[in-house]
């Protein structure tokens, strides 16, 4: 069964920590059918506030 999660980063407190972060999540990642749709990209906010 096809599944889909979706995370928004709106701010980032420490870049250190989240370059470990990924650093890491291939790992946590491998072994499993997962595939990144869109990675990083632009984006456009359709509803609520703007992301910084």
């Amino acid at each position: 069964m096809p599944v889909y999660i979706i995370f928004t980063r709106i701010t980032t407190i420490d870049q250190k920590e989240l370059e470990k972060y990924w650093s890491l999540i291939g790992e946590t990642m491998k072994g499993h059918p997962i595939e990144v749709l869109s990675p990083y990209g632009d984006f456009e906010v359709l509803e609520g506030d703007q992301i910084k």
